[in-house]
């Protein structure tokens, strides 16, 4: 294999939801970037960091939101907050536990403050990983807590402004896993 300098990392900055950010936070319209806001759930690592990231180097006022912020992510918060302290850029991390209502709305409504939602990047979510038979019940079900209904929770959140205004996006990402089954990942 010819190592070419070609990163996991770029390969997520050039996939297709990189694309459509970058069009989205290129494209002209009455509004300038800064005026315009984002939510981006799962900013822990992978998509949903670069998302974050890039919207808020496009000038959006982005919230980049993760569980645990304070605990478990604490590193990876501290990452992007560094990141945007670097950059100089309008991103703020907040907490957002995709599995709680509360926690929604409270994101939402923060988020809001700062102006209404422009960009929504539903992008929560995990892998439970190993042989089924291993897995509870009730790991599965935060499983579809997160994967599933987080989503729901986030859309039925920020919608309503979105519809009230006629203007928004709310980009939807999953995974392969919802159609491809891999040892220990059943």
């Amino acid at each position: 294999m010819v190592q070419t300098g070609f990163t996991r990392r770029d390969a997520l900055r050039y996939t297709g939801a990189g694309l459509a950010f970058a069009g989205l936070a290129t494209r002209t319209n009455a509004q300038s970037a800064s005026d315009r806001v984002a939510l981006v759930t799962g900013c822990s690592s992978g998509f949903g960091e670069l998302a974050a990231i890039e919207l808020a180097r496009a000038g959006f006022v982005t919230f980049a939101t993760m569980r645990m912020v304070t605990a478990a992510n604490a590193p990876a918060a501290v990452r992007l907050a560094e990141i945007a302290d670097a950059e100089t850029l309008p991103l703020t991390v907040i907490d957002l536990d995709a599995r709680d209502q509360a926690s929604v709305m409270a994101a939402v409504s923060l988020a809001e403050a700062a102006g209404p939602l422009d960009v929504v990047v539903n992008n929560a979510g995990y892998v439970l990983a190993g042989s089924i038979e291993l897995h509870s019940e009730e790991d599965v079900r935060a499983q579809f807590e997160t994967n599933i209904f987080g989503y729901h929770r986030l859309v039925r959140a920020a919608l309503p402004g979105m519809r009230e205004r006629g203007a928004g996006l709310i980009v939807q990402i999953s995974s392969g896993l919802g159609r491809i089954v891999f040892p220990t990942q059943g």
